[in-house]
């Protein structure tokens, strides 16, 4: 899906994982017969549970992980 941008998205973004761990983990679950919800990678699932907070508390959070609003206005003056 990306061939091609592998330098520059691993530039900007980080790493690429490889389709045999993606793979591997989807597999793993359907094994496993039970149900569940997957977070690729792992270390994401605080990420993940952002999408089930109140649209205010996700852009709360948002904006703490960009250095806040002012972040992206560096020339503004603060009072």
């Amino acid at each position: 899906m990306v061939g091609g941008f592998e330098k520059h998205i691993e530039s900007t973004q980080g790493r690429l994982m490889k389709p045999e761990l993606i793979g591997k983990v989807v597999t793993d679950q359907i094994f496993s017969c039970r149900g569940g919800q997957l977070v690729i990678p792992s270390q994401m699932g605080v990420a993940a549970s952002l999408r089930g907070m109140s649209n205010w508390m996700q852009e709360f959070f948002r904006d703490m992980s960009v250095g806040g609003v002012a972040a992206q206005f560096p020339d503004a003056k603060k009072s």
